[in-house]
Order: structure tokens, then C-alpha cells, then sequence
């Protein structure tokens, strides 16, 4: 009798976990955006980075797209002076707006988006996969073509079908 009310009990949790957990489905991954070496510079009481990051996605017509993205990444660190040449990092975009933001090409700044270490958070816009630490801050978009502003004219994603 005992052995049969475990297994019942088994059983019931078996089939109410995966319920629990279906309530909260993981969001999908809308793109990537990395970038592989930037160039590090420090003076006295801060350190940055700059580079040029590849954001890739699928199109809407299922197209891989490729678009470039300037990026700066810093924070205050007492550190000398220098420039150096530095790895990367790389983020995965999960929200809509975040995406849309990236791809028209406006200004992302890290505080004002919810960006996390942890894949499994609520209600994050994207996850940081590695190369920014906690402490540091960093703009998306960091500049834009003066051109741009006069002309209209900005950086053209480039989809590969």
C-alpha cells in the first residue's frame, strides 16, 4: 500500500512540475550581437573600449542579417594611461523593443534597458554571454555618420538569403 501512494505521489508531482513550469515559457533569442577585439584605452581614473559589433538576426522573410554596430563599453578604475587592443564580447537580444531599437539604429545605454547575466531572468531585453562586467557601463549605437543626420542616409543591414 505504501510502495502504491508513493508512486501516486510521484506521479502527481511528475505531472504538476512540468505544468509550474510551462507557466513561464523562455523567451526566444531575436539576435546576437558580439564583437571579437575592440581597442582599450585608460586615462588615470577611467578605462573604455571601442569597436564595431556585428548585431545578427533573421529577417522577417527568415533572411540571416548582419548589421554593424558601434559600441563603447567602460568604467572608473584607477588605471594609468594607455591603449591597447582587447577581446571582445558578445550580448543575445531577447526583447522586441530592444531588438527594434538596435536594427533602426538608435542609442542603447546600458541603464536604461534590463540586461542580465542569467538567461533564465523575468523580463529581461537581453543577456550579457560574456566580455562586460557588472560594474561597467556601455552605449550601443555609440555614434552615428554626421552625414547620417543631414542625408537621412544610415548604415545598411546587410541580409544574406
Amino acid at each position: 500500500m505504501k510502495s502504491v501512494l508513493s508512486t501516486l505521489c510521484l506521479t502527481l508531482v511528475g505531472f504538476l512540475l512540468p505544468l509550474h513550469a510551462e507557466q513561464a515559457p523562455p523567451k526566444k533569442v531575436l539576435g546576437t550581437l558580439s564583437v571579437h577585439s575592440m581597442t582599450q584605452g585608460a586615462l588615470f581614473f577611467m578605462a573604455g573600449r571601442v569597436g564595431e559589433a556585428i548585431y545578427q538576426y533573421q529577417s522577417p522573410l527568415q533572411e540571416t542579417c548582419a548589421l554593424v554596430v558601434p559600441v563603447v563599453v567602460g568604467s572608473r578604475v584607477n588605471t594609468s594611461v594607455g591603449v591597447a587592443e582587447v577581446a571582445g564580447f558578445s550580448l543575445q537580444v531577447y526583447s522586441e523593443e530592444l531588438h527594434n531599437s538596435l536594427i533602426s539604429g538608435q542609442r542603447i545605454m546600458r541603464q536604461d534597458w534590463h540586461f542580465s547575466y542569467d538567461p533564465l531572468a523575468i523580463n529581461k531585453d537581453g543577456v550579457i554571454t560574456e566580455g562586460i562586467e557588472r560594474e561597467e557601463v556601455f552605449i550601443l549605437n555609440s555614434k552615428r555618420r554626421w552625414v547620417s543626420w543631414i542625408t537621412g542616409y544610415d548604415e545598411p543591414e546587410n541580409c544574406l538569403l
